[in-house]
């Protein structure tokens, strides 16, 4: 786990499972040849084995958690952007990054199953976000294609 901060540009390869959870601050990074702007409240799950850069400005704040893979872990497949607009879910991920931190930090009995069980938590979340973003996104579109319907239909009611 880190906190970074400063004007760096970051190239790696992830040998580890990454998130990486934006604070403050606007970014650019590039995940396997995929470039992205990230701003306050975004946060990047990057799989091991999974080329990457990490361009950030002075003033940028972030966090990273850095996980081995586990067959315990539910981390997705590929790279995964969340854009967390809603208070409560990004008091929801920084609870999770700062247990985790926590946990990793402390010389608790048990914490290396402590910080993969609050991981496997962290991963529901950002999965059932991932798929809450993506039903918004097509409820949107619904909405969007009833309304066009409608202004052909009404289109066609004056035409005639």
């Amino acid at each position: 786990m880190a906190a970074w901060a400063g004007p760096r540009t970051r190239a790696a390869h992830a040998k580890q499972h990454m998130l990486i959870w934006v604070t403050r601050g606007a970014t650019s990074c590039t995940v396997n040849a995929q470039s992205s702007a990230m701003n306050s409240h975004n946060a990047l799950f990057i799989t091991a084995g999974t080329l990457f850069s990490f361009n950030y400005e002075s003033s940028f704040l972030g966090q990273t958690v850095v996980l081995p893979p586990s067959d315990r872990l539910d981390w997705p497949d590929e790279h995964m952007l969340l854009r967390v607009r809603e208070p409560k879910a990004q008091l929801t991920l920084t609870h999770y990054v700062e247990t985790i931190q926590s946990e990793a930090h402390d010389a608790e009995p048990l914490a290396r199953t402590a910080v993969q069980a609050h991981a496997q938590l962290m991963m529901v979340w950002a999965h059932r976000y991932l798929m809450y973003q993506h039903a918004a996104s097509d409820k949107a579109a619904q909405g969007l294609m009833r309304a066009f319907c409608s202004l052909i239909l009404q289109s066609e009611a004056q035409d005639t």
